[in-house]
């Protein structure tokens, strides 16, 4: 990693810290703090293709989902289970 590299990505993970302060998820002692994905792009695309490309029911898409989360770590299911309790809300659908 070169030296401007590196500078910008500590200029950006000090715009993070930032906007997570004055949102009020941090405090002022961010001392050490790390910004980190709670998810990985690989796990998105495989709940991406569960859902949309793999041409199941919708009801078989959730159950799979759900099989996708459960060997997931708990910090990347987060986000894929704002997925699933999204598909599982009566009265909304998505289109393929």
């Amino acid at each position: 990693m070169t030296l401007i590299q590196r500078a910008a990505r500590e200029r950006s993970e000090r715009q993070r810290v930032a906007l997570l302060k004055r949102s009020g998820l941090f405090g002022s002692d961010t001392c050490g703090a790390v910004v980190q994905r709670a998810t990985t792009l690989d796990e998105l695309r495989q709940a991406y293709r569960l859902v949309y490309r793999e041409k199941l029911p919708l009801v078989e898409a959730r159950a799979a989902l759900e099989t996708l989360i459960g060997e997931s770590s708990e910090e990347v299911a987060g986000p894929l289970r704002q997925l699933a309790a999204f598909l599982a809300e009566p009265g909304r659908g998505i289109v393929r």
